[in-house]
């Protein structure tokens, strides 16, 4: 944490009264309910269908009076009109600085876009999470992961704000280069690494078959780290802190679709939410309604000043739950996301998802680094199976020590949930994959 500040932007993350910051909310989500009502041909669509005027909308509260919208909306619109915005772009294109492309994980890529001063808005939200954790300018920083991904805009704007010395890895390819990469981390030896967390898996299980531990990479001890793209539980916090000797270990909630990222304080009980650029709700992702605080559900948000394509009630697809109390750390609201909406299943009438299992599939040396697949062959199954991959798992481990593994994690398991699981290992090769991810949960009953 800097002894200079310990906010970004004071004013906004901790100093407004509630009062004041529901009057800013308001403010905005009025304006922005006009801007897309006068400028986006399927927003208009929208607010007509469900007979609303944007000026009935006055506070946050009204908020449920609008439909939820989803990416097969903007899907659906395109494939009618040809639009490679869906509809949704509001800027003129000769004011449009960059477009991204969204994940694909739930379907169908849709296209974002993005104004000047829309890529300075995400930079000072990637900013204030950056140093909400301890980054603080001139840190040699190394940022990791897929280059085409759409959060990489703010983050590339956030560097610049913070004037880091940034140096990239696209970890696509990391796994024809890892020795080069080995080498040349040890030499940059960052203050501050950002990664996604299925490559920073990967890139720990590749460095040891080459015979590298991670403490090799000879990291200052004061480095922090921060990792995104999935639920980082306390075991894997604790098993990669002490792997690679640094200060800390943060969680960061990332969403391409908004170029953005929430950030953990140093309290670690959940990320961050600036009140001031969005409006979160939770969702039923089945009747749409809106969830009490503390529920689990869907993340659903607006974005109150996003110039080119913004989101308005946007389902995000990953599910979760927000906390309203005020952190130690000055904030207020924060989430902790706990996978995509198809990560959730049902095992004797309870909702699950693969973070509630996984520090207990990783608790044993063999299987720290493991992948492992869900298999949910029924709506509401009385147990469930999970596939555990470990990188050349038939010669790294005995016959006898994967029957001691499978009884040993199924035991870890029922004593956390009380469900009985079977258990699988297997290579890692062996597992379903989309795109560049690790399936987490195959849903069978789809197949059916």
């Amino acid at each position: 944490m800097s002894e200079q500040r310990p906010y970004w932007n004071p004013q906004m993350e901790a100093w407004l009264t509630d009062k004041e910051l529901l009057e800013i909310q308001n403010r905005k989500l009025q304006a922005m309910l006009k801007y897309t009502y006068l400028y986006s041909p399927l927003y208009k669509q929208i607010y007509k269908e469900a007979k609303i005027n944007p000026i009935d909308i006055r506070n946050v509260d009204d908020l449920t009076k609008i439909p939820l919208i989803d990416k097969n909306m903007l899907r659906k619109y395109r494939s009618e009109t040809e639009d490679p915005f869906c509809g949704i772009l509001c800027a003129p294109r000769e004011y449009l600085k960059l477009i991204t492309v969204s994940t694909g994980t739930s379907g169908e890529s849709n296209f974002h876009a993005w104004t000047s001063d829309d890529i300075k808005l995400k930079g000072e939200g990637w900013a204030r999470g950056f140093w909400s954790i301890g980054v603080l300018p001139d840190m040699t920083t190394l940022l990791s992961g897929t280059a085409w991904h759409g959060i990489w805009p703010g983050i590339n704007k956030a560097v610049k704000m913070l004037n880091l010395k940034s140096n990239w890895i696209a970890f696509d390819i990391l796994s024809m280069k890892v020795q080069q990469w080995i080498k040349w981390i040890a030499n940059l030896r960052p203050n501050f690494w950002f990664g996604i967390m299925d490559f920073m898996v990967l890139f720990f299980e590749l460095m040891k078959q080459v015979g590298v531990e991670p403490k090799e990479l000879n990291l200052p001890e004061d480095a922090i780290m921060s990792l995104t793209s999935a639920a980082v539980t306390k075991g894997t916090r604790k098993y990669m802190q002490e792997e690679l000797n640094i200060k800390d270990i943060f969680e960061a909630y990332a969403m391409s679709d908004a170029s953005f990222g929430f950030f953990e304080c140093w309290q670690k009980e959940g990320c961050h939410i600036p009140e001031d650029l969005f409006y979160f709700e939770v969702t039923d992702p089945e009747t749409g309604e809106r969830l009490e605080t503390g529920e689990r559900g869907e993340f659903t948000f607006t974005e109150f000043d996003r110039q080119a394509t913004p989101l308005i009630r946007w389902m995000s697809d990953d599910m979760g739950h927000i906390h309203s109390e005020k952190c130690p750390c000055g904030r207020k609201h924060k989430l902790k996301c706990l996978g995509r909406e198809d990560f959730l299943f049902h095992v004797q009438n309870k909702a699950l998802f693969p973070y509630d299992v996984m520090d207990e599939i990783r608790s044993f040396p063999e299987t720290r680094t493991a992948e492992f697949t869900i298999i949910k062959d029924a709506k509401n199954m009385e147990q469930f199976k999970i596939h555990v991959g470990i990188q050349n798992m038939r010669k790294a481990i005995t016959e006898e020590r994967r029957k001691e593994l499978e009884i040993g994690i199924a035991e870890e398991i029922k004593k956390k949930i009380n469900i009985p699981a079977e258990i699988l290992l297997c290579d890692i090769g062996e597992l379903p994959l989309y795109l560049h991810k690790v399936v987490a949960v195959q849903d069978l009953t789809k197949e059916k």
